[in-house]
């Protein structure tokens, strides 16, 4: 043990090109040392004098996460010098720390002031559409089949065990709200019902009237708008429905890009872990991708509660909110048509 610390101490893995280092954890030297230093205050303790520091517990978390699966040698993972528990430990406390409530806080955003949504509106707004405050859909991310009387809810369409992990994205494919906590058999329009994210679309939309856009599987509501399936040709629902096509991509770039970059979410590399942690290592990918792509600008996140869907609420005002996102969905087709005037 002392001498595989000791061959650890004269190891730097850090003293390497910037183009291997990235292929390898994903990010350059310098973003690791930042992140390092944000992930510190959240990392256990130092105990005793066997210990690994943080930007080694790191890197190791870093290999996992990006190439995945479970701890498996890697190629770059031996010239760490770590004992496969101690793999294990660094992943365990490297995805504990970035599912921290102030590390989520800091890197995962709702945007709920108006400063904040019409900063998000206005970027989503190059894509033509008005009012688009986000792109929400679900992923399925493979993982081990669980234990327990309940391990057949994590079956998923797709025939395999899997969380549906539901994302809000905006069009800089920054990550809005991720909620991985649902199993694989759960659809994505009924995780939607169940998530904080439709409470809070529609307490802002009461205030400030705008929109996330999903696929034809979500409900049709004045604060989430889908497209009109089979509209005739050259119509402005046609136009409308090609816009909103075009702009929701934004979703499935984002979950294409995500699962690109951190390979421990790919189908093919199955997670091996129970449906928390695994989910907690969904998480802590998300914060990683946002990190990247928001480097060193941390936005504070308000964490809501989980909210049920209201049953009565909704039986109250179904006809009225059908009504009303008639009305979001005429001003959208009109928008798209002028858009396409415009810009032919």
């Amino acid at each position: 043990m002392r001498f595989r610390r000791d061959l650890r101490l004269t190891n730097d893995p850090f003293a390497i090109s910037v183009t291997l280092f990235r292929s390898l954890y994903r990010m350059p030297q310098h973003c690791v040392m930042e992140l390092a230093n944000i992930i510190r205050p959240h990392m256990p303790p130092r105990l005793g004098h066997l210990y690994l520091s943080v930007e080694i517990k790191l890197l190791c978390a870093l290999i996992f996460y990006g190439h995945g699966p479970y701890q498996r040698p890697h190629s770059r993972m031996a010239d760490l010098n770590l004992s496969q528990s101690s793999v294990s430990n660094a992943i365990r406390d490297v995805t504990n720390a970035l599912n921290s409530h102030d590390i989520l806080m800091r890197f995962i955003h709702f945007p709920t002031t108006l400063q904040e949504r019409n900063l998000v509106i206005n970027r989503n707004a190059r894509l033509g559409l008005p009012r688009v405050l986000g792109f929400i859909d679900g992923t399925l991310i493979k993982i081990h089949s669980p234990s327990g009387p309940d391990k057949y809810v994590y079956r998923s369409r797709k025939g395999y065990t899997a969380l549906n992990v539901q994302i809000v994205c905006d069009s800089d494919l920054r990550i809005l709200s991720i909620n991985s906590k649902f199993p694989g058999s759960a659809t994505d329009p009924w995780i939607y019902r169940m998530t904080p994210v439709r409470h809070m679309m529609r307490q802002i939309f009461q205030e400030d009237p705008c929109w996330l856009l999903g696929d034809s599987a979500y409900p049709h509501e004045p604060w989430l708008q889908k497209p009109i399936l089979h509209a005739l040709p050259g119509t402005p629902e046609a136009r409308y429905t090609m816009l909103h096509n075009r702009s929701r991509n934004c979703v499935e770039r984002c979950i294409g890009v995500r699962k690109g970059t951190w390979r421990c979410l790919m189908t093919d590399r199955t997670l091996h872990y129970q449906p928390v942690k695994a989910g907690q290592i969904v998480n802590a990918c998300a914060v990683l991708h946002n990190y990247l792509r928001q480097f060193n600008k941390p936005l504070p996140f308000p964490v809501a509660e989980d909210f049920g869907e209201d049953q009565d609420d909704l039986q109250l005002h179904e006809q009225g909110l059908m009504q009303q996102a008639e009305v979001v969905r005429n001003f959208l087709i009109q928008a798209a048509n002028e858009y396409f005037i415009n810009n032919v």
